[in-house]
């Protein structure tokens, strides 16, 4: 189920679209937004993803455009959610920056972005060219 929802609604093991695409923004919404019970604004402060916790343990665990992670752990806080999915998804957010607000202009640049391709490393952005462009950089030019 996260990896559908991830997936913008379609399963990642047969291609099936399963959610429309509007069906999924709405659930990633209310999922971020109170899918971690009264836990819900400190988890989007501090994890920013989509999440949803049940009070058997479970908790998914949504990166859109990426992966689902589906976690157990029986022992839950005292507001009803997995501890272990919880610290779980805060140290998800401290190594990648999967966080909603990781990937601004000067965010953390410490973090590992899985998204980057390498190939992203070598060839300039299309902003680096428009800018070397609108500056008269010849040098940034030729590649």
């Amino acid at each position: 189920m996260a990896a559908t929802l991830a997936n913008g609604g379609v399963c990642p093991i047969t291609g099936e679209t399963i959610f429309c695409n509007p069906n999924v923004r709405d659930v990633l919404t209310l999922m971020y937004s109170c899918g971690m019970y009264d836990y819900s604004g400190q988890f989007a402060f501090q994890v920013g993803l989509p999440a949803k916790s049940s009070i058997s343990g479970g908790v998914i665990l949504v990166v859109p455009n990426v992966m689902g992670f589906a976690i157990w752990s029986p022992l839950l806080d005292e507001l009803g959610n997995a501890v272990r999915g919880v610290t779980f998804s805060k140290k998800l957010v401290e190594r990648f920056n999967f966080h909603n607000y990781d990937s601004l202009v000067h965010g953390d640049l410490n973090k590992i972005d899985p998204r980057k391709r390498p190939f992203d490393a070598i060839h300039p952005t299309d902003n680096d060219i428009f800018c070397a462009a609108a500056s008269g950089d010849l040098e940034a030019l030729k590649w």
